[in-house]
């Protein structure tokens, strides 16, 4: 590395070193510039981003000259043009009812900025995967800023009645204490307090440390599940990388992750879903690390995501089979050798997974709540699918639910029922994957033009997905980078979430049910099988790779641009 990237290597190195940290630090610098919404953008905060631009520009303009890459001319007439330019943008940024596409756009400059101004020869993976993983945050921040706390939520209700998720939040932050009572009686009272338990750190300190009026504190809750989906998008970059993934067999899957509307979702969702998938996504890294090399260091690793994860979200647990799996496999090969070492770091991870994932659940019990205790729902909801038999539900593919793109609920009118509940859960989780059961045709009525596109990335999302599934059974049953035991563990990991789903639409005869919220992680472990069959093509077959990248290529850079588009018009004010 020469002494004129100095610079970018050791910040290439600290990302690579501390990616959560550094995505925790990015959330938390960005905070106070926005406190979670446009309507909450602090008076001072243009004053203070045009300052820190002109000064970025000025810092990187004299970096350029000192390293003799620009003369000094041309830098006095670009940062003259820049000054120029800045109160210009603030002032059209000031006039816009849509500010929010601003930092948006701002954003993506921002990213292409640091990729180009770095040492592009020597890191350019790195350099083009901090380029998709930052522009799909910029779009979640989009998302965060123009969705309320309040706004297509899941199980939410309001801080102040006393349920929901942020009824939760509000309780723990009033009283100071988990519920002392039977948790069935209040709705959502019902699962482990981690998420809610930071939301209510998060208030507190925001409104009580720093001052900031409460309604904006709560508000500003959703930078958390901002952090939370980066992880999970983080961490499928690290499961890419272990098996040293390159060129399109990374940048494929890793854009389909990156910009995958669950996780734009999920970065405004303040229940405990984002986390929960944050912690199981860790967890399937640490696995990966503990079986490369069995340490305590490792199992210790693993048992905390594990554990958190449960005390976040009990389905969390849906892990914990296959990782079983593993640890059986890892004994018998060390029978011989080092059993008693693996053993003591099985004892440790119980030690440690096992009380942080029920202690919750066993407190609950005294009270006579069921350790594994599910929300019930009340009788006579509109959207209730008991009626129709499971079998039907499941092998009912008639083209007439496919009238609409998204998800359909029964729903009233003047004159009776109208509509019908989406019953088929294969069917319901492809429209709500990419537009989850709040977004529908009500969100662009003014926009015929997003309605096709919304179409268009629905069928197209479609063929991706199935092109996806196949590649996975395809790599699965092919000799590659992953041994038998990877592809069992995520084999089983992916199916066990399957499964999963279609025993809560079983259990549990609602739409509500069926929702890809619940096994969104199967997106990542998917898009490895396809990053393995892109890297196995480039080292067996190199034509039929340069032939087959191109294709994965157009879909996924299709995919990310229709995915932009769609929430960046959800979120989108049309002037009067």
């Amino acid at each position: 590395m020469t002494d004129n990237y100095s610079f970018t290597d050791r910040f290439v190195k600290l990302l690579a070193k501390h990616p959560y940290i550094c995505a925790f630090a990015v959330c938390l610098f960005i905070h106070p510039f926005f406190l979670g919404a446009v309507e909450n953008i602090p008076e001072n905060a243009l004053l203070t981003e045009c300052i820190l631009v002109l000064l970025s520009a000025a810092a990187l303009l004299f970096c350029g000259y000192k390293k003799g890459k620009i003369n000094k001319y041309a830098a006095l007439g670009i940062m003259a043009l820049i000054a120029c330019a800045v109160p210009f943008l603030a002032k059209r940024y000031s006039a816009s009812e849509n500010r929010g596409v601003w930092h948006f756009a701002g954003g993506c400059v921002l990213t292409l900025v640091v990729m180009f101004a770095s040492d592009w020869k020597n890191n350019r993976r790195q350099m083009f995967s901090l380029f998709i993983l930052g522009t799909g945050f910029f779009l979640k921040l989009y998302y965060v800023l123009g969705t309320s706390v309040l706004v297509r939520q899941h199980d939410v209700q309001t801080f102040d009645c006393g349920e929901g998720h942020a009824g939760y939040i509000t309780y723990l932050l009033t009283e100071r204490h988990l519920p002392d009572f039977d948790v069935r009686v209040r709705f959502q009272f019902c699962h482990p307090p981690l998420s809610h338990f930071c939301s209510a750190v998060w208030i507190w300190f925001n409104n009580n440390i720093c001052g900031i009026d409460l309604n904006q504190s709560r508000e500003s809750v959703q930078m958390l599940p901002l952090f939370y989906s980066m992880c999970i998008v983080i961490s499928a970059y690290k499961i890419f990388r272990h098996f040293k993934l390159e060129g399109a067999a990374l940048y494929v899957p890793l854009a389909v992750v990156s910009f995958h509307p669950q996780l734009t979702f999920y970065s405004g969702s303040i229940n405990n879903d984002a986390l929960a998938a944050a912690l199981m996504a860790g967890s399937l890294v640490a696995l990966l690390e503990w079986y490369e090399k069995p340490s305590y260091r490792g199992i210790i690793k693993l048992a905390f995501c594990i554990g958190f994860g449960m005390m976040t979200k009990l389905t969390a647990a849906l892990v914990a089979p296959s990782t079983a799996v593993v640890f059986a496999i890892v004994l018998y090969k060390n029978l011989k050798s080092e059993w008693r070492t693996i053993l003591r770091q099985f004892v440790v991870f119980i030690v440690i997974c096992a009380p942080l994932g029920l202690w919750y659940g066993i407190r609950n019990m005294f009270w006579g709540v069921p350790l594994l205790y599910v929300q019930e729902l009340p009788e006579g909801l509109l959207q209730n699918i008991s009626g129709m038999p499971f079998k039907e539900r499941i092998t009912d593919f008639s083209l007439s639910q496919f009238n609409s793109v998204f998800e359909q609920w029964m729903y009233t009118t003047d004159d009776g029922y109208a509509g019908y509940n989406e019953h088929n859960p294969l069917i319901a989780i492809m429209k709500n994957s990419l537009f989850s059961e709040y977004i529908n045709e009500g969100n662009f009525e003014n926009m015929p033009g997003i309605i096709k596109t919304a179409k268009v990335f629905f069928w197209l999302s479609a063929v991706m997905a199935l092109i996806a599934f196949v590649t996975m059974i395809i790599s699965f049953f092919r000799k590659n980078k992953m041994d038998p035991v990877h592809k069992l563990f995520f084999g089983s990991f992916y199916f066990l979430n399957v499964i999963y789903l279609y025993k809560m639409a079983y259990d549990y005869a609602f739409t509500c049910t069926l929702n890809f919220r619940y096994i969104v992680l199967t997106v990542p472990v998917q898009m490895l099988f396809a990053g393995i069959m892109l890297d196995k093509l480039k080292t067996s077959k190199p034509k039929a790779y340069n032939i087959a990248k191109i294709p994965a290529g157009v879909l996924t850079c299709t995919f990310a641009v229709l995915s932009t588009v769609v929430y960046l018009a959800v979120c989108y004010v049309i002037p009067e």
